[in-house]
């Protein structure tokens, strides 16, 4: 009689085991998914730049993509205040002339504005003015700074827009145009995060100026 109360008790065992790893599998991946779907634009509440030549860094906030930020040098940056932390997901930008030129460039994270720490590296895609969207895995930051090391035609930094993207932020449909600041389309350019998991920023990275 024994054995055939520990067999029942082995079967139970296995059965609850085998949900605990569903249930465990289910939240992971139901986790994993409203993260993505609630990374969405986040509120800059001002910007500043390493310098500039006329096209002042408040333009990348006008939602108007006929109006830029520009710099000459490699290393030249804007950096975006959200005016508290936030859980950082991604950022886009409109490139000026985005669409006969590839930009090279870092985005970086940081808690206090003196400390940075890379969250994404890699290139614009070349092909047109509309504003690219940059995903990378979250990190905890304040300020979000953009530093463009250069183009395929020159050391200019031109930016007509940016946006910080935040964990809970509402999602966009449309993307300015020139002139239009409701019209526009949505394009994705290459999501390679150089952060590994979630990163508190402000304690690590260069300071390139």
């Amino acid at each position: 009689m024994r054995p055939q109360i520990n067999n029942t008790w082995q079967q139970l065992r296995y059965t609850l085991l085998g949900l605990l790893f569903l249930v465990s599998t289910f939240v992971v991946i139901y986790s994993s998914g409203t993260r993505a779907a609630s990374c969405g634009v986040g509120t800059i509440v001002s910007v500043k730049a390493s310098g500039n030549d006329g096209n002042l860094p408040a333009n990348v906030l006008d939602n108007n993509l006929s109006t830029r930020w520009s710099n000459q040098g490699i290393g030249s940056w804007i950096v975006a205040d959200l005016g508290s932390l936030q859980e950082l997901c991604g950022t886009a930008i409109g490139w000026y002339q985005g669409d006969s030129r590839v930009n090279h460039f870092v985005v970086q994270g940081s808690a206090d504005a003196k400390s940075y720490a890379d969250l994404f590296k890699g290139d614009s895609s070349g092909k047109g003015i509309a504003i690219e969207q940059y995903a990378f895995n979250p990190a905890v930051a304040r300020y979000l700074r953009v530093v463009v090391n250069g183009n395929t035609h020159n050391d200019w930094a031109s930016i007509t827009e940016l946006q910080a993207n935040v964990s809970g932020g509402p999602i966009l449909i449309g993307q300015p145009t020139p002139g239009k600041p409701d019209g526009g389309v949505r394009i994705a350019a290459r999501p390679i995060a150089s952060a590994e998991g979630l990163v508190p920023v402000g304690n690590n990275g260069p300071n390139p100026i």
